[in-house]
């Protein structure tokens, strides 16, 4: 688990289902609107060929760039706040970017399961960190009673401001694979976005995530970069 001491985390993202849209069909449609700082705006849309809705949530956190940071990070923690996760973890021999997760889903669907990989990168003149995930295959043969997702993408962006307050963005769109009820689909759209971020914030609170920019290790970022005098740092 993270800690205050040079604690060395690979980024292993996870919000579950998360994609950035190839093929949109339509604009953005709003779900919810935040009434003030600190509160999430959720949008979806469709994509043709898709039976789960591209989401999108946009939200200011009240905390650091590097404490958002680390709690993505923490492979241990994503069934604390990443939406439906009921379990996550990556093998010793996988590389850091590599990890699996597991995602309830109500009776009478089967769990879903995959594999995932993560491209970080970081703007070096607006600090901005956008991380990008795939599903992929191998590593780990499907487990018996558990649909493996067939296609995952995610963009989440992770944006430091002047005031020492941080904005996060994810687009997701997903084949769960099989099929799936319409209320289901709706549900995972709708709610996902909302609930995700909201529990991620309040992960960021706790102390074990209170680390400083150089205590981040993120697969294929050498260092994570602040700006100078920043709140974030």
């Amino acid at each position: 688990m993270p800690n205050n001491h040079n604690a060395q985390i690979s980024i292993l993202l996870c919000v579950s289902m998360f994609v950035m849209p190839v093929m949109a069909d339509s604009v953005w449609q709003a779900v919810s609107q935040a009434k003030k700082r600190g509160e999430v705006n959720s949008y979806v849309r469709d994509v043709t060929g898709y039976a789960v809705k591209s989401f999108k949530g946009v939200v200011e956190a009240p905390h650091p760039m590097p404490h958002i940071l680390a709690v993505l990070a923490d492979i241990d923690g994503l069934p604390n706040w990443a939406f439906q996760c009921e379990r996550a973890f990556r093998q010793q021999q996988w590389p850091d970017a590599v990890y699996y997760m597991e995602f309830h889903t109500p009776w009478p669907v089967n769990n879903r399961e995959a594999v995932l990989k993560n491209t970080i990168t970081q703007d070096a003149n607006t600090f901005t960190i956008t991380i990008k995930t795939v599903a992929v295959q191998g590593y780990m043969p499907p487990s018996k009673g558990k649909v493996r997702v067939p296609e995952l993408n995610n963009q989440f962006v992770i944006e430091p401001l002047k005031d020492g307050w941080t904005r996060i963005t994810f687009e997701t769109l997903v084949d769960p694979g099989g099929a799936i009820p319409a209320w289901m689909s709706n549900w995972i759209a709708t709610s996902a976005p909302k609930e995700t971020l909201n529990a991620l914030i309040k992960q960021s609170a706790l102390p074990r995530y209170q680390l400083r920019a150089e205590d981040v290790h993120l697969a294929g970022l050498k260092t994570v970069l602040m700006p100078a005098n920043s709140a974030n740092k």
